[in-house]
């Protein structure tokens, strides 16, 4: 099974805030084994809505998924990563964290906005596990209703 399944996604199931509506971004790229086939699209999508979008959806909380196919002939993670920020951009997100596949993310239980005031800044903290592994890009984007 793919790190995404194991170790990112996962946790963004497990440290998710309830007053957040969240835009999860994945790109690939084109020709991809997994991700650019049909049935690995569909596979993905499934563990989506089984694993984050119901249990959370159950919570109140929302979460959109935004698939990213990149023509990437340099093979180099920085055209991934580029097009997904556009696309993620466009979407509205206003806050963009670039993770690895197999990262755990940790986010504190709450955050306060002060009054009179249109932002807060909070850690997110990423669990080294000591493993090395290739990189792969997400991002996660948040804001209050």
């Amino acid at each position: 099974m793919l790190a995404l399944f194991v170790h990112l996604l996962p946790s963004v199931g497990r440290t998710y805030d309830c007053d957040v509506d969240y835009l999860l971004v994945i790109a690939f790229d084109k020709g991809d084994e997994f991700y650019d086939t049909e049935a690995g699209q569909e596979e993905l999508k499934d563990w989506l809505l089984q694993n984050l979008a119901i249990p959370m959806g159950e919570r109140g909380v929302s979460i959109k998924f935004m698939l990213v196919e990149v023509e990437n002939v340099k093979k180099k993670p920085g055209p991934v990563f580029n097009a997904m920020l556009r696309e993620a951009y466009h979407a509205g997100a206003d806050f963009f964290y670039r993770l690895n596949d197999d990262t755990e993310l940790t986010v504190p239980a709450s955050v306060m906005i002060g009054v009179g005031q249109a932002s807060a800044t909070f850690g997110v903290d990423a669990v080294d596990d000591g493993d090395q592994d290739a990189s792969q890009l997400a991002t996660i984007t948040a804001s209050a209703d």
